[in-house]
């Protein structure tokens, strides 16, 4: 955050950030993110854009709605049925993650977006492709499954959730 303050807000500018989704939402801020922070300092600074990931169970019902989106496609989502949508239906992914609590608890992230609209966590939606055609290629480059120092840090998180 230090960076975005110092050489880019600070100084008038504008930055395009590419982040993990879950640390740009918009969201309560019981949970601290990079969109929050900016926002604190700089009032309507940030602009999130949240890309397509399917929509878990009803995919394939929402997905017809999509079908005639030029690809790519970038939509503001306020005032519409996407900015309308449920947290747990537009970002699925918010299913698995798990916020853990000072008292070393877990609670899902679900809870963060309790009563909200998908409208309420991103400004705009990417969409590249339905779920099926956009292949979105996970794979860790070997020189990094091999960098020690990466692998350190990977267990350290694993051990913060309790897991080998």
């Amino acid at each position: 955050m230090s960076v975005i303050e110092k050489e880019v807000l600070g100084k008038g500018r504008k930055a395009l950030l590419f982040h993990g989704a879950f640390h740009l939402i918009r969201h309560r801020p019981v949970v601290r993110g990079v969109t929050i922070d900016v926002e604190k300092r700089h009032p309507g600074a940030g602009f999130v854009v949240m890309p397509h990931q399917g929509f878990g169970e009803r995919n394939e019902e929402l997905e017809k709605r999509l079908a005639s989106w030029t690809k790519p496609g970038l939509l503001m989502v306020k005032n519409t049925w996407l900015g309308d949508l449920d947290p747990a239906v537009a970002y699925p992914m918010a299913k698995k993650q798990v916020i853990l609590k000072p008292d070393g608890g877990r609670e899902s992230a679900l809870s963060l977006w309790e009563g909200m609209k998908f409208r309420d966590m991103t400004d705009a939606y990417l969409y590249l492709g339905s779920k099926a055609e956009v292949i979105i290629d996970g794979a860790i480059p070997l020189e990094v499954q091999q960098d020690e120092e990466y692998q350190r840090e990977l267990q350290r998180r694993r051990s913060l959730l309790g897991r080998q």
